[in-house]
């Protein structure tokens, strides 16, 4: 689980970068970056219906990305905002593959 000063809650802060964030896409999931001049780097993940109706399915999706995304926020060239958007297929996915994933996704934004 993020920590509370990592977690990227507020819907104004969420629809910031949405509007003004860099965009990766990739078919298990999309990553919007915004730089942010806090101290450190927020992130959220949203899973939405799409990617499974049982809520059970979500929830592991949300916990598998969470904990690797913890894992890369400390590593960022600079402190950013985060929001993964997952895509139906990242339900079926491995943590080896959604790991490569995002791995390639924050290279491909310059962010590592």
């Amino acid at each position: 689980m993020l920590p509370r000063q990592q977690r990227l809650r507020l819907s104004a802060d969420i629809q910031a970068v949405y509007a003004r964030g860099m965009k990766s896409y990739h078919p298990l999931f999309r990553l919007l970056a915004l730089p942010t001049k806090l101290a450190q780097s927020r992130a959220t993940v949203v899973v939405s219906k799409r990617v499974d109706k049982r809520a059970a399915v979500r929830n592991q999706v949300k916990r598998r990305l969470r904990a690797l995304l913890l894992r890369r926020l400390k590593t960022l060239s600079q402190p950013h905002d985060v929001v993964l958007l997952v895509q139906p297929k990242a339900a079926k996915a491995t943590a080896a593959e959604l790991g490569q994933v995002l791995d390639t996704l924050l290279n491909k934004l310059r962010l590592l």
